[in-house]
């Protein structure tokens, strides 16, 4: 009895690990595509800005 309580906590701090895990990983891919946008605008401002100088 007590192997089989031992064993499900087991699993369950396994799958509760693998399920964090994978929240967090979401998390920063998030953080990642954010960065990159704001890093890209600058750009884009000045190009906007070329183009309205350059006919």
């Amino acid at each position: 009895m007590a192997k089989v309580k031992k064993l499900r906590t087991v699993c369950c701090i396994l799958l509760l690990s693998v399920l964090l895990t994978a929240c967090v990983i979401t998390a920063a891919g998030a953080v990642v595509s954010v960065v990159a946008e704001v890093a890209t605008l600058p750009l884009k401002i000045l190009g906007l800005a070329v183009d309205a100088l350059i006919p």
